[in-house]
């Protein structure tokens, strides 16, 4: 290697914290551009492909400092014969759209090549955790500045659109920024008490605005993370260091606040809003059905007209694509309005049939996303009225929409490749608990875990760049932290050797 080669790889070395950093913080301006391009009927091609040709800065530093460059070879091969597995599929199906389903592949298939090069970053220069790290607490800064731009000019869509509940700023998925939420929130924390050491005041408020954030967003997921939050932390910290034992006591106190106050949350007011509409919609149903002979209560009936009633409210999409006949026996003929209303029950039962007549190709590497989609009459519950428009069935819950949409081969290599970095970390964890078990280290491992809680439960994060970005970041500092030599198994007590 020439010493110009040298001198240029190590001023890329020496610069990649400041572009670590540039990474981090553009993500939530793209996002709020993002928003307002959607909000006014423009097409965001131009902030897709900023986020593409960012990503593309990325992997290309990544690789070009990478001194295991096979690496990339064998992820950039597997990730090629996926695709080709899964275009021939989709041929074999028949195509529907073949620009919208590459670009949903894209978004899913650029994960673990980001999640490397965020790896070979943070190996040539460990800043780049810092970097990560103050680049998460200045993107909490952006939310809750646009956050409190949003309601103040009376524009903040809402976590929940329809019902007017949550607070979400000009941001586009109120899951997507849910999930984000919850994976900086324990590292802003856990970077705050290491910053600003011995003072109480900085940690206080980082407690305060983070928690805030999650308890009006208003998602379940919030919630439960705000909980999980602030008992994991205080716990560490109690037990790691009593010299912030304060510090301890006064996120848990906040958190404990937040969570007696859940009478008065976005989510109460959420699932009363859900349950007093699951009443309006049984009495709609049993209205539309009246004129058959259907009395109220009953639970089932095989009376085809009085199902094309009742199923028109909410499975009609489902009935153009597969039969009013077909429908009613996976329903098994029901009347409960929560069985027929649930949007994500309902996506799932939709890629269900669509899989039944898939060939096995299909099966092993997925569907097209444009198979998810079928133009309809839609039912619009605040007009009580019946509009035509286009259902989208591609279902609320990650891991689901892997498999319909990946197949059993993609669904399987993303488990192997998400579960590898939780089993090193608990690995780890195990066999140092105790040069281990300290806030930094819970933070980065907590925020993984509660991204997997999101995978599980929402369609947000790794079918979204916008989420999945934050993912690769926080998988690659568990990568690094969790390796074992960094604790050798001699030491006894002691900070991890990285923050």
């Amino acid at each position: 290697m020439n010493a110009a080669t040298i001198t240029f790889r190590e001023k890329l070395t020496a610069w990649l914290p400041r572009f670590v950093l540039l990474f981090c913080v553009v993500q939530p301006i793209l996002d709020v551009l993002t928003y307002w391009q959607e909000t006014l009927g423009y097409s965001n091609v131009v902030t897709f492909l900023i986020r593409v040709l960012l990503i593309s800065v990325l992997i290309w530093v990544g690789f070009l400092l990478s001194r295991k460059k096979w690496v990339y070879f064998l992820c950039v091969g597997v990730l090629s014969l996926y695709m080709v597995g899964h275009l021939l599929a989709c041929h074999q199906y028949g195509w529907i759209d073949i620009y919208s389903d590459l670009k949903d592949q894209s978004r899913i298939l650029m994960l673990p090549l980001m999640t490397l090069s965020f790896v070979t970053l943070i190996r040539q220069n460990e800043d780049c955790v810092k970097a990560v790290k103050l680049g998460f607490a200045v993107n909490m800064v952006v939310f809750l500045f646009v956050a409190l731009m949003a309601n103040v000019t009376g524009t903040d869509p809402h976590t929940y659109y329809d019902k007017h509940i949550g607070v979400l700023g000009w941001f586009l998925w109120g899951n997507s920024q849910s999930a984000i939420l919850g994976m900086i929130t324990p590292i802003i924390i856990a970077w705050t008490l290491r910053r600003f050491e011995g003072k109480q005041l900085p940690v206080i408020l980082a407690a305060a605005v983070c928690f805030a954030m999650l308890f009006f967003n208003g998602t379940r997921a919030a919630y439960g993370i705000l909980a999980g939050t602030g008992l994991l932390l205080s716990v560490c910290i109690f037990v790691t260091d009593k010299t912030r034992r304060p510090a301890a006591a006064a996120i848990l106190m906040i958190a404990i606040a937040f969570c007696a106050l859940y009478p008065f949350s976005p989510t109460k007011a959420n699932q009363d809003a859900l349950k007093q509409r699951g009443e309006v919609k049984q009495e709609r149903l049993y209205r539309a059905v009246e004129p058959y002979g259907i009395e109220p209560g009953t639970e089932r009936t095989e009376d085809p007209e009085a199902l094309a009633a009742a199923y028109r409210y909410w499975l009609q999409g489902m009935i153009d694509r597969f039969g009013l006949e077909r429908v009613a026996k996976a329903y098994d003929y029901t009347l409960n309005q929560e069985l027929l209303s649930t949007r994500r029950d309902n996506m799932l039962r939709f890629c269900e049939l669509l899989m039944e007549d898939a060939p096995p190709l299909s099966h092993a590497f997925g569907l097209e996303v444009g198979t998810m989609r079928q133009e309809t009459t839609l039912y619009y519950y605040y007009k009580d009225a019946f509009l035509p428009g286009t259902e989208i069935f591609e279902p609320e819950n990650d891991l689901h929409a892997i498999y319909y949409l990946c197949g059993a081969v993609g669904l399987g290599l993303m488990l192997a490749f998400l579960l590898c970095f939780g089993l090193r970390a608990l690995r780890t964890l195990l066999l140092r608990f105790r040069s281990v078990f300290r806030p930094d280290y819970l933070a980065v491992f907590a925020a993984y875990g509660f991204c997997m809680l999101c995978v599980y439960s929402t369609s947000a994060v790794l079918r979204r760049i916008n989420t999945s970005v934050y993912l690769a970041m926080v998988l690659a500092m568990l990568w690094e932290l969790s390796r074992l030599d960094r604790y050798p198994a001699s030491q006894k007590k002691g900070a991890a050797k990285a923050s």
